[in-house]
């Protein structure tokens, strides 16, 4: 039955030997499309920038963390009031944006620290103005 089964397909499918001067061509990568690089490339800084927003939520919650430990020393492994257990320098964050003429430009981006403070004091004081409005008694002209 083997002898069938060779005799069979030995006509169908011959494979021609290489002449003698012909060169063997190497394998090459499969060449990428341009646009599937740059959609690549696209989402790759994507990526970066979620990585970057999630630090940045990350390193505020530390410093919400380190607030709640210096405002309740008891809490603390040392009990001293006057000791700040975090300082504060200008830190950032990566950052990919693209310009208008679509290159890409990876720069960092500066995370303010103290903006929630600023804007709960602003908040505070808009607040105060406001009732200190409604308490001052209305003062209406006499007249003679």
């Amino acid at each position: 039955m083997l002898k069938d089964y060779n005799n069979h397909n030995s006509n169908s499918s011959q494979i021609a030997a290489p002449s003698g001067n012909a060169a063997i061509i190497p394998l090459q990568p499969e060449q990428v499309k341009p646009t599937g690089a740059w959609e690549t490339l696209a989402e790759q800084a994507r990526q970066i920038n979620r990585m970057a927003q999630e630090l940045e939520e990350a390193i505020l919650e530390f410093k919400t963390i380190a607030g709640s430990i210096n405002n309740h020393p008891a809490e603390s492994q040392q009990k001293s009031l006057s000791k700040s257990w975090c300082k504060y320098f200008a830190i950032s964050v990566p950052c990919v944006r693209q310009r208008t003429d679509k290159t890409f430009v990876m720069t960092t981006r500066k995370v303010d620290l103290f903006r929630l403070e600023r804007e709960a004091a602003s908040l505070a004081q808009d607040l105060r103005d406001k009732n200190s409005r409604k308490r001052l008694p209305q003062v209406k002209s006499r007249r003679k």
